[in-house]
């Protein structure tokens, strides 16, 4: 049971640092495209002639 349990800990604190890394660039990733797309849709409803590509 000790053993199991020592286990479970080692397995979160080596998985931990892994989700918060993933979750992080997904979040930023996230962040930018929500950025791009408002500015695009901005940009379209400004003037139909902007040809903004990032």
């Amino acid at each position: 049971f000790f053993f199991f349990f020592f286990f479970d800990i080692m397995r979160s604190v080596v998985y931990l640092p892994l989700l918060f890394s993933f979750y992080n660039y997904y979040h930023l990733s996230f962040l930018l495209s929500v950025v791009v797309a408002s500015s695009r849709l901005m940009c379209m409803s400004c003037s139909r002639k902007c040809s903004f590509t990032p």
